[in-house]
């Protein structure tokens, strides 16, 4: 136990103390609360404690805003924001408190798939703002709240608001990137997007060596190195040619999870693990960079495909443990990485799927490493075949290997689109209303992927809309089948 642990604990034994001395003193309750939080993160009793504390004593601002903020933490939107509210009502001028009652509010919109409390969540973060000007934070998720709504010449004013009052905000910066580049304007996105280093949350990378300033390399070697998700490497690998056509030796880092997928890239000469030993290189390049140095535009990008090529043993496996399967083979992902901070608006469930796929002689192949029993057993009651494959794969290059023996994958915004579509597999995205930056606006392919088609949401939530068209195209598909 550490020294502040313990402390908090000795905390708790003389509050404890003390409110058999005096159980009516909403103070000692308040403060029992908030040590036990610290000690112990027991929030059931500190909510209890601030539940007391509010009983004894209505206005009391301090505990209502403990009690909402351990309220939000246990997922009781409804419950957080009313204490939230009661914080204003005590102490209107509170820009925290606005800010905080924005965030409950959005948080209540993305649950419920309500836009009326985007727009709630957004008053809050401007009156937030109107009272203290330079509170980052709520310019930030105000931003990203018109962003959501699909108010993105709004989201692009808030973006220039919030950078006249700090013009070095990285958030703000970020957030006018992702704008740009999800409006096509690339030439302006690519050089906002590297103010990504800068963001709190970002991992520095931590070379010294000098970043590749996009000339000839001639004969020097190069240190390409992944950052972000899987995706996004698989994704932006596909630069590793042109690098290689401009003299370089090309040395790749990447997580172990890419290290057989990426071991035959054209472009790569030497493969190296995230945190192993590097050799001597000249220069290096983050992937996502890329795009930028090479002046990417939507008519320039290098969209061959495939550009992954998984192992022929591997495929023949999969080839022959799939011979017994139907007319259509589908292969599904409902669902993206649960730390992801918006995976809530691009996730769905196995039951949504399920009836999606409720036509016969189908073949649903499940691709969802995290599927848990309660799910595989919603989809094995689907008219069709459904085989789980997660079981037998050994790592992406293997799933690779299972994707191009199937005839269709269906999934949500995940590494697993990528995957198919850098194999030139045929696979339906479906994202939400606010999409990632990288699928534009408007269209229903992807200058990225030749074989993907984007199924987009209609309006905020509207989830079944969307579902019953991708139902429609498989019983085309299956009938010309």
């Amino acid at each position: 136990m550490d020294d502040a642990v313990a402390r908090y604990r000795e905390a708790i034994d003389f509050y404890r103390r003390a409110l058999l001395l005096d159980p009516a003193n909403p103070a000692l309750h308040n403060n029992l609360g908030g040590s036990i939080l610290a000690a112990q993160g027991s929030v059931d009793d500190a909510v209890a404690c601030f539940e007391r504390a509010v009983a004894l004593r209505p206005d009391y601002t301090a505990a209502h805003y403990n009690l909402a903020n351990v309220l939000r933490a246990k997922g009781r939107f409804n419950l957080a924001a009313s204490h939230y509210e009661q914080v204003i009502a005590l102490v209107p001028g509170c820009a925290q408190a606005h800010y905080d009652l924005g965030n409950v509010l959005g948080d209540l919109g993305s649950l419920v798939g309500d836009r009326r409390k985007l727009d709630e969540a957004a008053a809050c973060y401007e009156r937030a703002i109107a009272i203290q000007p330079e509170y980052a934070d709520a310019h930030t998720n105000l931003i990203v709240t018109r962003m959501d709504q699909g108010r993105l010449e709004d989201a692009l004013v808030c973006c220039h608001r919030a950078l006249a009052v700090n013009p070095d905000s990285a958030d703000a910066h970020m957030c006018a990137a992702h704008i740009l580049l999800l409006t096509g304007d690339f030439a302006n996105g690519w050089r906002e997007y590297e103010w990504r280093w800068r963001v709190k949350e970002a991992k520095a990378h931590g070379l010294m060596k000098p970043m590749w300033d996009g000339g000839p390399l001639d004969g020097r070697t190069i240190l390409l190195h992944c950052e972000q998700g899987l995706g996004d490497s698989i994704q932006f690998i596909r630069y590793a040619r042109l690098v290689k056509e401009r003299g370089a030796r090309v040395l790749l880092s990447c997580p172990v999870a890419l290290e057989r997928l990426f071991a035959n890239v054209v472009g790569v000469d030497e493969i190296r693990r995230e945190g192993d030993r590097l050799p001597e290189y000249d220069v290096h390049a983050p992937l996502l960079s890329l795009p930028g140095l090479f002046r990417t535009t939507l008519n320039t990008i290098p969209a061959g495909v495939p550009y992954l090529h998984p192992d022929p043993s591997r495929v023949h496996v999969w080839r022959d443990r799939l011979a017994g399967c139907s007319v259509l083979r589908i292969g599904i992902a409902w669902r993206g990485n649960r730390k992801y901070e918006n995976d809530r608006n691009r996730s769905l469930t196995a039951v949504h799927f399920a009836a999606m796929l409720d036509v016969p002689e189908l073949a649903v192949v499940n691709i969802q490493k995290d599927a848990t029993p309660a799910e595989l057993e919603t989809l094995r009651h689907i008219p069709g075949t459904f085989f789980n494959a997660v079981p037998f794969e050994h790592g992406l290059h293997d799933t690779a290997a299972l994707m191009v023996n199937l005839d269709l994958v269906v999934a949500v915004d995940t590494s697993l689109c990528h995957l198919g579509g850098a194999l030139g597999v045929p696979v339906w995205t479906l994202i939400p209303i606010a999409p990632d930056w990288r699928w534009l606006l408007h269209r229903d392919d992807s200058p990225w992927y030749p074989a993907m088609r984007l199924y987009r949401q209609p309006s905020f939530g509207d989830w079944k809309s969307l579902l019953d068209r991708v139902r429609a195209g498989i019983l085309r598909l299956y009938g010309r089948r």
